[in-house]
């Protein structure tokens, strides 16, 4: 539960493009670069950039929900995902953005046990 909550607040995509002039069908605007920074991005906001990269909203996205349940593997492959609940045009984009999204290995077994299953919760 600790790490639901965790991540929730990091991977809600309610600030990730869901400006007025965001068109459906494109792309958000570009995830938090690594190189910006001195220090390495956590594990959580690089599983943001990696679904926010592949993410495309349908029209009329604004006002919908979708929340998608995934497990990773230690080196960053899909497991599963399963789509909790949500409106139908966003989970179908949402859940599409999970399955091409390339996720990073994890960098250890504390890693690991933190972040194996997590939760996103997409808000446009």
């Amino acid at each position: 539960m600790k790490k639901t909550l965790g991540l929730l607040a990091l991977l809600l995509l309610s600030g990730c493009g869901a400006g007025a002039g965001h068109q459906a069908g494109t792309p958000l605007p570009g995830p938090q670069a690594e190189a910006q920074t001195a220090m390495p991005l956590s594990y959580p906001v690089r599983v943001h950039n990696a679904v926010s990269r592949e993410l495309r909203l349908p029209e009329h996205a604004r006002g919908q929900r979708c929340t998608i349940s995934i497990r990773l593997r230690p080196d960053g492959k899909l497991a599963s995902s399963k789509i909790v609940r949500g409106d139908a045009p966003l989970c179908a984009a949402a859940n599409a953005a999970v399955q091409r999204a390339q996720f990073p290995p994890m960098a250890s077994a504390t890693e690991y046990a933190l972040f194996n299953a997590v939760v996103l919760d997409f808000v446009p």
